[in-house]
């Protein structure tokens, strides 16, 4: 299991784009070593799982060594959750297929504000890019697997 974690630096330098301005605005959030920036107590990584942070880009794949790990483990197919759909997971879903892996989306463990444009993510952009499931279906094909 792999997560990768928000972990903002007050004064990081930020890409030139316009979301960080916005979020610039409502002050700092999910900052480093915050309670904010922290893995909730009921999904909480285990000591055999991954934990990355990531600092300055919209998809967990950059800057993180992700796919370092992901080659030497020889793994071929990623199973994402997320918030946000529209910006992370679409992020590292397109950045992940662009390196070859085989996708899969679970819809009901992704967020995004608006519902609409989640929605709208996984009813027509995300599909096209991945196996669209839920938490059920994951959770049956592993217990099968196992």
């Amino acid at each position: 299991m792999f997560y990768v974690n928000v972990a903002n630096k007050p004064g990081f330098p930020r890409p030139k784009a316009p979301i960080y301005a916005l979020a610039g605005k409502r002050g700092p959030t999910l900052v480093e070593g915050t309670w904010g920036a922290e893995t909730h107590e009921a999904v909480k990584p285990t000591p055999a799982d991954y934990v990355m942070r990531r600092t300055c880009s919209m998809d967990g794949s950059h800057g993180t060594g992700l796919y370092a790990i992901l080659g030497a483990l020889r793994r071929e197919q990623l199973v994402i959750t997320g918030i946000s759909t529209t910006l992370a997971v679409e992020g590292i879903v397109r950045a992940s297929l662009n390196r070859g892996f085989e996708m899969f989306v679970v819809e009901d463990c992704c967020a995004g504000v608006p519902q609409e444009w989640h929605d709208w993510s996984i009813r027509n952009t995300l599909p096209l890019l991945s196996t669209i499931t839920s938490a059920s279906e994951v959770d049956a094909a592993l217990r099968g697997a196992g």
